[in-house]
């Protein structure tokens, strides 16, 4: 509530260029130039997940409304869900 920071998430695999947050505030997910998808626990700031596939930059993130699925965009012009 104050705008101050209260945490990093530190090894994504690269500049972070897609940031989503779970549906409870629990989970994050990042997309980086390296391809590289992370799912973050937000209460430990751990890595829980990687998920791969894209061939270079992640430009966009967004979790269903569930919170169970997840999906990602990337300059490798694919679209992926991931479960």
């Amino acid at each position: 509530a104050t705008g101050a920071e209260v945490g990093r998430l530190v090894g994504s695999g690269g500049p972070t260029d897609a940031l989503a947050a779970s549906p409870d505030g629990g989970r994050v997910l990042t997309g980086s130039y390296s391809g590289a998808v992370v799912v973050w626990d937000l209460a430990t700031r751990e890595a829980v997940g990687r998920l791969a596939g894209h061939r270079g930059y992640v430009r966009a993130a967004a979790f269903g409304p569930g919170g169970r699925r997840a999906v990602t965009g990337g300059l490798d012009r694919v679209g992926r869900v991931w479960d």
